[in-house]
This record gives C-alpha cells, structure tokens and sequence, in this order.
C-alpha cells in the first residue's frame, strides 16, 4: 500500500471537486437540522420537513426511520447515537394527538434497534422552542438542554436535564435568566451551554457533570464608540476539547452587523479575538464562517465551516480559524447546508439542493498546500532545516529533510492526542540529505525536529503538520 506524506500550511492553492464525492439524495430537498456519523458507514440526519433518515453505506442511500410512527407530526430538535443501535431524539411536540388541540410539550425519545422502533421516556410541558440539544457522552450518562419557562413562567430561563441509568430516570434543574443558542458535552463529566442573558453574553461550563454551573462572560473587544455595541445576538461554541474552543457570533450595529470569531485556550476564562468583520450592504466581503452554523475542527489549526455572506459554499482554515479560504470548483459553490467530520479524513457536506458530498481524504485540501518549512522560533538558529513530501510501498511513510550544515539532531512524530508513535534520538548528522522512515495509520501527524548546532548549542525547534495518506 502506498502512502504519501503532506505538509499543512496557511497557503491553499486551491481543492480539487474529484476529491468529494457526490450522492444525490432521493428526498424532497430541504434544509438539515443534525447530522452526526459514528464512524466513515453509519450516519444519521434530521431535516427541516421533521424526519430523521439514517445511512449504512457512507450517504450513498437512506432511510427514513419516522416513518409509520404514531409521533410523525412531532417536530425534532436534535438527536444523538452512541452507537448502531442506540440513539435519542429531543422532540417539542405542538399538537395533542389524543385531546386533538394544540400543544406545546417536550420530549425526549429513545431506540435501541438502530430506529427502527422509538419509546417516549420523558415529557417536559415547559419547553417553549425548537432549540433543545441532547447529548450521551456514554451509553449510561446522558443530557438534554432547552429553553424553557423560568420561575415567573416567563420565556427566560434554560431546562437541563440529566440521566445517569440510560434515560430511564432524569433529574433536571434550571438556569435562570438565559436563553439557550448553543450547548455541547466533550465527555460525561465537561458540558457547556452558551446564550445571552439580560445583561451579559457568554457560556455556563461544568467540569462536574452538571452538579454546578459556573458562568464565563464573554466580552468580544470591539471598539464601542464605532460600533454601537450591543450583547452578541447569537453565539456558536465549538470545543475541541474541555480547555480549547472558538465562538463564533454576531452583534448588529447601526447599519449592517459585525461578526466575529474568538478562541479560548483555558475554556473560557480568556479569549483572543481572530478577526471582526461590519458587514455592510454594498462593500466586499472578507470569507469567513456563518455566525449561525458550526465550524468543525479537526485539530487546532485545520477547521470547515459553512460561509456567510459572499461564500455560501465550503471554507476551510489552516491556522485555527485567523483566514479562510474556500472551495475553488464552481460545481460545489452553491448553497452549503451543513458539514460533519468523523475524523481528520472522513467528512460529509450536505446542501439544500439535496446532494450529500462525502470526502475520505480531508476533502482533498491536503494535496494542493504549498510545501515549505515554517520558520523556527529565533532561538540561535545554527541550521536551515526543510522538509519535503515522499512516498513509499508497504505502509511505511518516509519524512526526507535537509540540513544546511553539520548538526545534531533528533526527531518525533506525534499523533493529534499527543502520544508520540515515532522518535529518532538525538545524534550528529551531516550536512545535506536525510531520510526517517516510520508507520502509521491514514490521518493528521505532528512532526518535531530539535536541531543544535555541532557542539550540541544554541537548539531550535521545528515543528511541521503533516497528513499521511
């Protein structure tokens, strides 16, 4: 089997439309709410006509699973799968069935042969919109979010619900003062709910598993003399993992709105503004990321979302979200719905024309960046050190590098948790050609180099991302 071996840069020169592959989904087009998959085969989606429709060959064919329910009128929020067999779907039912009047009743159902049968295991009657999230971390632990009647039976407060028995049981509690926009869990234990209140902006966290919710106000800086500043309007969070994440929102000046995207490395507690952007009716747009769509990372520096603006098709980032670029082909320019990666390679793009594009290779981005060493950090740099792309049979993937001149060097390879899966300890190495060989999976790769002149001084660190295909 042959593999290549890519270098992850800031400059695309542009995706091939060969490298997505497209399916043309025989159903009513229409907009998409959910989608999530749990490995390259088995997927799920939730439209906007309230079906959800699943897939066990990469999106090629689906099926609708609501279909025959005595609940098909229910409208779905959001679901979530665990696994083939066991999902959940967070519904706000609008219409009593049995007393045939109108109604507005929360609910959260549950399968477990893949969906093909469904059992109501809880009703909320103080759900007031479409907005509930639902989320099981574990095949046990699970949570549900909504917007939700307060104390006063006022529209200002936010339901959280919790089951630790799979759903046959939930506690639940409320958020008072804060209307839901966003809400997500990276594991049983680190949740996070993102919204507005009446004074303030920002995101409640939990590193105890909903036992206590601590508010983190963000304050995006932007000069208010100039922009009129309001509280952002709507706000996405995209968490990598429990300490880094990027939001992205909007607030609305007096003429037009400013949009923005900001990172945190300590979950919220600090933020670093990438960019701001005042829309205005008639003045070029920058590309940049949809406020009211999730970007998708796959590690801290390469990311998809769906464009705003000018760019309604797919964008990518190859360095955490500070520029974008976007999808070159006129084919695939049009009318991006939603995006969804599984892992660094697999990925599914659906539009509202009703065409899925699936990628198994990082939509193909990999193969058209410019391959060029990153510059060193000015630690007494005493060699130039390059890396160039190779290929080899058999699994084994070949990093070729040079070194201006006699140095002692070693080198690591790193997976995207951290683990180091490949090291050649420090040694002296002449000046010119060089080669280390190593094995991997397909996916993205962290490549470290500590290179210090011939007396072992004056070390400089180079660090390049690669993906092996």
């Amino acid at each position: 089997m042959k593999k290549a071996v890519v270098f992850i840069f800031s400059v695309c020169v542009g995706l091939s439309y060969g490298d997505w592959e497209k399916y043309n989904w025989n159903f009513v087009s229409t907009s998409v709410r959910s989608m999530q998959f749990i490995d390259a085969q088995y997927g799920w989606i939730s439209t906007a006509i309230d079906d959800i429709r699943h897939t066990s060959d990469s999106g090629k064919t689906w099926t609708n699973l609501k279909s025959g329910e005595d609940w098909l009128n229910t409208p779905i929020n959001d679901f979530y799968f665990s696994d083939k067999n066991n999902g959940w779907i967070s519904a706000l039912a609008t219409y009593n069935t049995v007393l045939h009047i109108p109604d507005t009743i929360g609910r959260v159902y549950n399968t477990t042969d893949g969906g093909k049968s469904w059992s109501l295991v809880y009703s909320d009657s103080s759900w007031y919109d479409r907005s509930s999230k639902i989320f099981f971390p574990t095949p046990q632990v699970g949570y549900f979010v909504a917007n939700a009647y307060g104390s006063d039976n006022r529209r200002n407060s936010v339901r959280i619900g919790k089951t630790t028995d799979g759903g046959i049981n939930w506690t639940t509690n409320n958020i008072e003062d804060f209307t839901l926009r966003d809400a997500g869990f990276v594991n049983a234990d680190t949740g996070w709910i993102s919204g507005l209140s009446s004074t303030a902006s920002g995101f409640f966290r939990t590193v105890d598993g909903g036992n206590t919710w601590e508010f983190k106000e963000f304050k995006p800086p932007i000069p208010t003399s100039t922009y009129n500043f309001q509280l952002p309007e709507y706000i996405t969070l995209s968490v990598l993992n429990g300490k880094k994440a990027w939001v992205n929102g909007v607030v609305k000046p007096s003429s037009g709105f400013l949009d923005f995207l900001a990172i945190t490395n300590d979950f919220g507690d600090s933020w670093d503004t990438l960019w701001t952007h005042r829309e205005i009716i008639g003045v070029p747009n920058m590309i940049r990321p949809n406020f009211s769509k999730k970007i998708h990372f796959l590690n801290d520096t390469v990311g998809f979302a769906i464009g705003g603006a000018a760019i309604t098709s797919l964008i990518f980032t190859l360095d955490g979200g500070r520029t974008w670029d976007y999808h070159k082909d006129p084919v695939f320019n049009f009318g991006a719905d939603m995006v969804y990666f599984v892992d660094s390679c697999h990925g599914w793009v659906y539009n509202s024309y009703g065409e899925i594009f699936r990628t198994t290779n990082a939509g193909g981005l990999l193969e058209h960046v410019s391959v060029k060493s990153i510059s060193p950090k000015k630690q007494n740099a005493v060699s130039s050190f390059a890396i160039k792309q190779s290929s080899s049979k058999k699994g084994i993937s070949n990093i070729n590098y040079t070194l201006s001149t006699e140095s002692s060097l070693s080198l690591s390879i790193y997976n995207l948790k951290g683990t180091r899966i490949a090291f050649a300890p420090e040694r002296t190495r002449a000046a010119g050609a060089h080669s280390f060989s190593f094995k991997a999976p397909k996916g993205f790769y962290i490549v470290e180099a500590r290179v210090k002149n011939k007396s072992g001084q004056g070390e400089t660190k180079f660090t390049e991302r690669i993906f092996v295909r």
